[in-house]
């Protein structure tokens, strides 16, 4: 009997170490399970101007920032049905043709101290409410700042997130003169370093 249990016992070894080896032999395998949500398709008007200097046009500034995000699809310029003119000059209907959820239109007012205000509504085209209104108002040299954060105001809406689109980058650059040589490096050979801050697509680099 001893004998017949160690002889049992041994097989039952051997079976648990081959399994564990066959185990160890099988690759890895990683499944991943769903992924980025597909982009929600949104509409950005030009904002009407109202003033005698040239154009601020903060659309643009609007549009690259959600559509750099990925997780916007906006719709392009020769697809808009209308250019409305006023916050309240929206046919909803024809936007809904258009199939974008989010629908954002927006005014710039050039005010007599040489300062612009920028008002702005989002719309949710198939119910029609209006998800959120605000303005903002600076100095025409702040323009595209105003724009960043109107991006940010647009992104929290309707991602629940915080925006980074007023995120400033600091980076070095490197500028050489004269040319390095496999000996060594000539008198004229000189590398200065500049250090840039810019917005957090490039832009306003100072």
């Amino acid at each position: 009997m001893p004998n017949t249990l160690r002889t049992a016992q041994t097989i039952a070894t051997a079976v648990a170490l081959l399994f564990c080896v066959s185990l160890r032999a099988q690759p890895l395998e990683i499944d991943i399970v769903g992924g980025q949500e597909a982009a929600q398709p949104i509409a950005v008007t030009p904002f009407h101007w109202i003033g005698e200097s040239a154009n601020k046009d903060l659309s643009r500034v609007v549009i690259e920032d959600l559509r750099r995000t990925g997780r916007f699809d906006v719709l392009s310029s020769g697809k808009l049905p209308a250019l409305p003119g006023a916050l309240d000059s929206v046919e909803l209907a024809e936007w809904r043709q258009t199939d974008v959820e989010a629908l954002l239109v927006g005014t710039t007012e050039e005010n007599r101290d040489g300062t612009i205000t920028v008002r702005c509504r989002l719309y949710q085209t198939f119910t029609g409410e209006v998800m959120d209104e605000f303005a903002y108002a600076g100095g025409m040299d702040d323009a595209r700042q105003i724009g960043h954060r109107i991006s940010n105001r647009v992104y929290k809406t309707l991602t629940g997130e915080e925006g980074v689109f007023e995120t400033r980058w600091a980076y070095v650059k490197v500028a050489v003169s004269g040319s390095a040589t496999p000996v060594g490096r000539p008198s004229g050979y000189k590398r200065t370093y500049e250090l840039i801050i810019s917005d957090w697509d490039g832009e306003n680099p100072s």
